[in-house]
């Protein structure tokens, strides 16, 4: 009997060493999140549009398809002063609905400025939006009574909101503070009053979409190494190439083993171009002999990997044109910074001189 039982004590403790020699050597998972619950799940090509409001402005983006694939339409919209909405009242704890002031006809959709600040974005909002597609809490709160709304930042109106359309259905969520000591967010489902805690890169991506989502990057032509640009003006076509290892050395394709300095210089500061705003629509519409280059790019085995059309535009009232640009990746035209473009516009006959 003594026996049996140091033999099963014995077996126990051994278990027990296995179990705390694997937890003590286990390696943890790097970025690996606890997920509490699933708000929602879709994939993202289910979804169709998503907005975040607060009492200062509106930001939402919208997903296009073309030829080149993906990409979003950003929307940024500033609220006018003194019509900002008043916070909502939870359906489920029967809170009286904030009185509504005199001078708004409609108080839950405040005015907005006319003139929104309109972008594209592509990787940025690929992964926003890949992330609210299937919704994840790190913790589950359950229904906050409405003399605890404050704790958790429910009852500020400058928090926002989010809204996320998916096949159709909308799903809105209100948002809270910042988790303590950390940066996710708490937030609450209006409809049935349960909180929740998301990441917090959600909220800060689309609060501050204007630095966060919109695309500066002209070209992403990832792994695809360029082997040659073809550059074509009002006089003519040029043709150079790239050196197969060295990024900064381009060549005339007669000579590709002698660096020409000139072009390769020229090269760079094309390289440095970045969005400075998009243009969705320009007036007037530019001209063909505004243009100033369109520069085609290939890979080594001469498939066509993109473009980038630079244009001048008239000084109207200003003592210097101002410039912007246009490639596959932007699909709008995009104002540059000026001082760059006009280098490149300068040095371009040099550059297509035999």
């Amino acid at each position: 009997m003594i026996a049996r039982s140091l033999g099963l004590h014995g077996a126990l403790f051994l278990g027990a060493a296995l179990l705390g020699l694997r937890a003590w050597t286990a390696v943890d998972e790097p970025n690996k999140k606890i997920v509490a619950a699933e708000l929602w799940s879709a994939r993202p090509t289910d979804v169709q549009h998503v907005e975040f409001r607060t009492d200062k402005k509106l930001v939402s983006l919208d997903p296009q398809q073309d030829a080149a694939g993906r990409y979003y339409v950003g929307n940024i919209q500033n609220v006018k002063p003194g019509s900002e909405a008043p916070k909502k009242a939870s359906a489920d704890a029967g809170a009286p609905e904030a009185e509504k002031p005199k001078h708004r006809p409609n108080p839950h959709h405040p005015e907005l400025d006319t003139d929104p600040h309109r972008f594209i974005s592509l990787n940025k909002a690929d992964e926003l939006v890949n992330g609210l597609a299937t919704l994840k809490a790190s913790r589950v709160l359950g229904k906050i009574a409405n003399d605890r709304l404050a704790e958790f930042g429910f009852d500020k109106a400058d928090q926002g909101t989010l809204e996320v359309t998916i096949s159709g259905k909308k799903h809105e969520l209100a948002l809270g503070e910042k988790t303590p000591g950390g940066t996710d967010r708490y937030v609450r489902n209006p409809e049935t009053g349960d909180a929740y805690v998301i990441a917090g890169t959600i909220a800060n991506d689309l609060a501050s979409a204007d630095s966060r989502l919109v695309e500066r990057e002209f070209h992403d032509f990832g792994d695809e190494k360029i082997g040659k640009v073809v550059l074509k003006t009002a006089t003519g076509t040029r043709e150079i190439v790239r050196h197969a290892t060295e990024k900064d050395f381009w060549s005339r394709p007669e000579t590709p083993e002698t660096k020409d300095e000139t072009v390769s210089n020229w090269m760079t500061k094309v390289d440095r171009l970045r969005v400075t705003n998009y243009q969705e629509t320009l007036e007037p519409a530019p001209k063909p002999e505004e243009q100033v280059v369109r520069i085609e790019y290939f890979n080594d085995h001469g498939k066509e990997l993109g473009f980038l059309e630079l244009t001048r535009r008239p000084a109207v009232g200003k003592e210097r044109p101002e410039y912007v640009a246009k490639s596959e990746r932007t699909r709008w035209q995009a104002t540059v910074l000026r001082s760059t473009a006009e280098q490149i516009d300068q040095d371009l006959a040099s550059i297509m001189s035999p």
